[in-house]
């Protein structure tokens, strides 16, 4: 499931890439189109503003022609303040269009063959004013100086041509550049969008699909969640029966062992002496079958009772517990010369019920499992595991603050290859006829310590002894 999830995110945000990579490219192409398209503008305004600039400077020439010529034959003052005016605006004029121009070599080659003309120009009017304003004029000098500039202002208005003639024909190729650039962006920009319409289509369908797989699967899995949930409900109701059935059936074999027992007891008192050694060994392997049942019966009762879930725990002391177990094991602690060393646990949150339990079928089994003629010691402690520190299951959380009680013993030991195999019901490493018990014990330390959200471990080396190691949450 969350490999499927993964693919499908992954292949979201694939699409997520491609729609905004895609956005992207299309903004930069436009961007690229408008760029070049304002380029092809500009350069056709600016032909325009150059025509503009020759027009006006035409123009300004002749109204200083004109005024100058109204100055002299009139005399009025208000000809020759408009003609002051204007002369300097020519220089401006001229400069302006020579710096527009700067990137055309054949202008500025123009250009220069103009400039002295107008300059010549400007002079001529110049010497035609202070002529006009002796006192004797020389009317036939006056004459001839406006023949020559009016065959001046024919050259002048010839070379300006020559120059809107280059300009001119400078904007046509700029328009005609202009226009199959915007033809051009035009395409560009149509088969932009088409192949941005395209690939958001296609980003749109596998979407679209992947959505519809996502709901699909999304439907599978609530339709397994509720056959799971169902199956849940029916195992626990099977698991419920076959407690109920396991409790009674224990206890309604536990009557006729009982009654085995007290006949073959009976028998024994009262016919001992009509009775041969064959016929004794026969009662008392009766005898003997029928306590190993008993044993097995009362151990599975107690793993029957394990295996229920407690949801109410309370505050507990641990070495309480333990003084009350030391008191029920009392006589078999004294057969084998036992000595338990407790140090002081930390209470915890727990079933005393079955944490008694546990913490007798480790006590027992310790000193049950001893080597012969070394009396046994168990040394009971407890430490604080901080978070994290135990290992964990990949994909599970990290593990919570755990308290750690430790049994350590010098007994036999055994392979830790069967580390597994101890806290499995009815798996045994040594015969019974050896060690006594059932091999249920460990199996209800290990529930017990599951019920409580913790776990059980052990270390051991053969013939030095065994660690068991229980995990409860803080």
């Amino acid at each position: 499931m969350n490999l499927i999830r993964i693919g499908f995110d992954g292949q979201i945000r694939l699409g997520g890439i491609l729609v905004f990579s895609t956005l992207g490219l299309v903004s930069l192409l436009l961007i690229l189109v408008y760029l070049n398209t304002q380029k092809k503008a500009k350069s056709v305004n600016h032909s325009n503003s150059v025509l503009i600039s020759l027009e006006n400077l035409e123009s300004t020439v002749r109204e200083l022609e004109s005024g100058m010529r109204g100055y002299i034959q009139s005399g009025y003052p208000e000809f020759l303040a408009d003609y002051n005016s204007q002369r300097n605006s020519v220089s401006r004029s001229f400069y302006d269009i020579v710096i527009a121009t700067a990137d055309n070599p054949q202008q500025q080659q123009l250009l220069k063959t103009l400039k002295p003309m107008l300059d010549s120009r400007l002079l001529l009017l110049d010497q035609n004013r202070l002529l006009s304003e002796k006192k004797q004029k020389n009317n036939e000098l006056i004459a001839s100086l406006q023949v020559e500039g009016r065959q001046l202002m024919r050259k002048i208005t010839a070379s300006i041509n020559l120059i809107k003639i280059e300009e001119r024909n400078l904007l046509t190729e700029r328009l005609n550049s202009y226009y199959r650039n915007s033809s051009t962006s035009l395409l560009i920009i149509i088969l932009i969008v088409f192949l941005a319409a395209l690939i958001l289509g296609l980003v749109f369908i596998l979407l679209q699909n992947e959505f519809k797989a996502r709901k699909e699967h999304e439907n599978r899995l609530y339709l397994q969640q509720l056959n799971l949930e169902e199956k849940i409900l029916k195992l626990n109701s099977s698991n419920q029966a076959l407690e109920q059935f396991a409790y009674v059936a224990s206890h309604d074999l536990q009557e006729p062992l009982r009654k085995i027992l007290s006949f073959s007891d009976l028998l024994i008192v009262k016919k001992e002496q009509f009775l041969d050694e064959e016929t004794m060994q026969y009662i008392d392997r009766i005898v003997h079958s029928a306590g190993r049942m008993r044993n097995l019966i009362q151990d599975l009762l107690a793993y029957s009772k394990a295996i229920k879930q407690v949801e109410d725990f309370e505050k507990i002391n641990p070495n309480e517990l333990i003084e009350s177990v030391k008191d029920d094991l009392e006589s078999f602690i004294a057969e084998k010369k036992a000595a338990i060393v407790v140090s002081p646990l930390i209470s915890i949150s727990a079933d005393p019920v079955q944490m008694q339990q546990l913490i007798q079928n480790l006590l027992s089994n310790a000193i049950k499992f001893s080597r012969e003629n070394i009396p046994p010691v168990i040394e009971i402690s407890g430490k604080l595991i901080p978070p994290g520190a135990l290992e964990t299951p990949p994909g599970e959380a990290v593990s919570p603050e755990m308290y750690q009680i430790t049994f350590k013993d010098n007994g036999i030991g055994f392979d830790e290859k069967y580390l597994d195999r101890i806290f499995v019901i009815f798996q045994r490493l040594h015969g019974g006829d050896v060690y006594g018990g059932t091999g249920i014990g460990l199996a209800v330390c290990k529930r017990i310590a599951e019920n409580h959200g913790g776990f059980i471990s052990a270390s051991s080396t053969v013939g030095e002894g065994t660690s068991f190691f229980v995990y409860l949450p803080v």
